[in-house]
């Protein structure tokens, strides 16, 4: 380990541990409050299509599923980032990790200390889901305490109890034709199950909130062009678009917030097909010609250009990504093709976007590490003046090694691992 940027080494252990560690099953409760365990992957495809079943994304507005569909976000957010903080606060009290420590010439618990806080608050940052409502921001901060509560019974307890009832949520809604009563029939069915022992914790403290109020946080969800990456992570796979009424919406531009999911998602898959290790959007060509200009580019949401991507395979432009030094790889329209079969589970998705949030920010990664030198070098010029031999031989700031910086990607850009079978 000796060399690497001890910023980014550890947050990238943190990160990869958090997925190893999340869970492969997810509880659900029937409707007489038994609890049963579904595979995780198969839990949240069942839940994303309750949230397209109950008009998340078009029709009569519903505060209960609104609600619960920012809950949602909220959960992973908030388990992911404990996750993720829990790994590093694991990594620096690990004794073995002493002599990496002083490999990167971080040699004082002052400097371990500060290194740690920043780590730890910039995965807050990052990680935030960002409310715009105060009840939004109590909710994200109870759910916090919930989170703390719980840590001692079961490191999954949170996010599976969570989900389950948010699910049951979704499914009275769905029963109901309405949002009456879901939340208090949710909150009943969980308290019939005297086998799983939610102790008053996570089904309680979701149920005051949403109960309390579901209209302001219904309106976190604002279906706004910003949040379609969202919208397409939780409830992608579930969103149906007929290529045909999406065509009919090119002509006037207008695209619905169905569109973009289908459309970015439809992006993804083609370049998770493909044969080079990052796809930029400046490598995208139709007819041979570019197929954005600097403008659409520099003014344009990720949606929209790959509205425009999906638009031009459509029509059946000749649409081709160039690299240079390679030759060029057309794009098959056929739409049968552009899933992948061994498309990734949600869990694996999920932190994709979570490494994306993390690592993404390079120029302030770099900010974080300058500061930390600077530190550093303000505490060796305290401390030598106080005793110089206490640094002999030594200097910090030529120790902290800087990885070379890349270029930055857009937002659904993915590590490509196998040949893009449209290509071929």
């Amino acid at each position: 380990m000796a060399g690497n940027n001890a910023f980014e080494q550890i947050l990238n252990e943190a990160v990869e541990k958090a997925q190893k560690d999340s869970p492969t099953r997810m509880k659900y409760l029937t409707p007489d409050g038994k609890t049963r365990y579904k595979d995780a992957d198969e839990f949240f495809h069942n839940l994303s299509d309750s949230f397209i079943g109950n008009h998340l994304l078009n029709g009569p507005r519903s505060f209960a599923v609104r609600s619960s569909a920012f809950a949602l976000r909220v959960l992973n957010s908030v388990d992911a980032t404990k996750r993720i903080q829990g790994n590093i606060e694991d990594f620096f009290s690990d004794e073995a990790n002493n002599e990496w420590f002083a490999q990167q010439g971080i040699t004082t618990d002052d400097e371990k200390k500060k290194l740690k806080e920043t780590l730890t608050n910039y995965v807050e940052e990052q990680l935030d889901v960002n409310p715009k409502t105060v009840e939004g921001r109590q909710f994200v901060e109870r759910m916090k305490e919930v989170y703390d509560e719980c840590a001692d019974i079961d490191k999954d307890f949170f996010l599976q109890n969570g989900c389950a009832f948010i699910q049951v949520v979704n499914d009275m809604v769905a029963e109901n034709g309405n949002d009456y009563g879901a939340f208090d029939t949710a909150l009943m069915i969980w308290r019939e199950d005297d086998v799983d022992k939610d102790y008053g914790l996570v089904a309680s403290a979701m149920y005051n909130s949403l109960a309390s109020d579901y209209k302001e946080l219904s309106s976190e969800i604002d279906r706004s062009p910003k949040l379609v990456q969202h919208f397409g992570l939780y409830f992608g796979d579930s969103v149906k678009v007929k290529p045909v009424e999406f065509l009919e919406h090119a002509k006037t531009g207008e695209f619905t917030l169905e569109d973009k999911i289908w459309a970015e998602g439809n992006y993804q898959s083609i370049v998770e097909q493909g044969i080079f290790r990052s796809v930029d959007m400046t490598d995208f060509r139709v007819n041979g010609k570019p197929m954005f200009s600097e403008e659409e580019l520099q003014n344009k949401d990720m949606d929209e250009l790959s509205c425009k991507i999906v638009e031009n395979m459509l029509k059946g432009e000749d649409i081709s990504i160039n690299r240079p030094g390679r030759e060029p790889v057309r794009l098959d329209v056929n739409l049968n093709e552009w899933r992948d079969p061994t498309k990734k589970n949600f869990i694996e998705r999920f932190f994709d976007f979570i490494k994306e949030l993390v690592t993404g920010e390079k120029s302030k990664i770099e900010q974080m590490k300058k500061d930390f030198a600077a530190n550093k070098e303000e505490k060796k010029a305290i401390r030598k003046r106080i005793s110089f031999d206490e640094l002999t031989g030594k200097n910090v700031a030529d120790k902290i090694t800087t990885a070379p910086s890349k270029d930055n990607q857009l937002s659904a850009e993915r590590k490509l691992e196998k040949d893009m079978s449209a290509g071929r």
